[in-house]
């Protein structure tokens, strides 16, 4: 929120900071100096005179509903574009020019298109059940997922979450949270991965997404070894995926859900 004071050039700017540990705090800037600010809203044309400037980072796209044609940007928020590429995919590279416009350009695809800020919060990913059932078999992709898990690559099994979760769950936090529970597990010696032939894919539920016309349950298999011990042992989990843009992701149990909402690590 902007907080005027008594002096209409100067103002206090409000935030609250969320930390990658769950933990929160307020913020609070104000001007010290006289100088005087050009107020920009992101959802209408630059006024005259700021449109100068070139693109300052670099972000990836974690999120697209074609439908309404938006997108969500991984660390930043939602925006509405003047149509979304049948190209555009989720983990493309893009940035956001000045103009009389903001630009949205994907960098990966070398494409751009308008744009204009819908807010934080405000990207609703498309509803699973309306997306088609992926060509691949969602065996192997489940098996990577755990396989990602258990070798410390916790960005890449981010990656992996269908973009819902990912909205109550950064990137940092995830990792710090799969970083913390491969310590309680101790030093292991993975010797196999595989998926197990399960249930056909049908119709089911899952948090967040609600019902999808396609739902895999994939059980995982583990063969390891744990530090100080000769004998195999033989561990099996459950990876609930999902369709979306056009391939398997990951959806999230509800104990973890209510985890991260909550702040803690499931």
């Amino acid at each position: 929120m902007l907080i005027h004071s008594p002096d209409p050039r100067y103002g206090e700017f409000v935030c609250e900071v969320d930390g990658a540990d769950g933990t929160n705090s307020i913020l609070a800037l104000k001007p010290r100096t006289a100088t005087e600010f050009t107020i920009l809203d992101p959802r209408k044309p630059r006024p005259a005179g700021t449109t100068t400037g070139k693109p300052g980072w670099i972000t990836r796209i974690i999120g697209i509903n074609r439908q309404k044609d938006e997108i969500e940007l991984q660390d930043e928020a939602g925006w509405k574009l003047a149509g979304v590429p049948a190209t555009w995919r989720t983990g493309d590279r893009v940035t956001i020019a000045p103009g009389s416009y903001y630009t949205v350009v994907n960098l990966t695809r070398g494409e751009s298109r308008t744009g204009s800020f819908i807010g934080f919060g405000s990207f609703v990913p498309g509803a699973g059940s309306n997306a088609a059932e992926p060509s691949a078999a969602p065996g192997p992709v489940a098996a990577k997922i755990v396989q990602e898990g258990l070798t410390g690559r916790y960005s890449a099994e981010w990656d992996a979450l269908h973009p819902a979760f990912k909205a109550i769950v950064d990137r940092a936090r995830f990792a710090a949270c799969e970083r913390q529970g491969s310590k309680l597990l101790g030093k292991l010696t993975i010797k196999s991965v595989e998926s197990e032939p399960g249930p056909p894919v049908g119709k089911g539920t899952v948090p967040i997404v609600g019902t999808t016309r396609y739902l895999a349950l994939v059980t995982v298999s583990i063969t390891y070894t744990p530090a100080g011990h000769a004998q195999d042992q033989l561990a099996r989990l459950q990876i609930p995926l999902i369709p979306y843009d056009g391939r398997w992701v990951r959806a999230l149990g509800q104990d973890d859900v209510d985890a991260y909402k909550a702040g803690r690590c499931p």
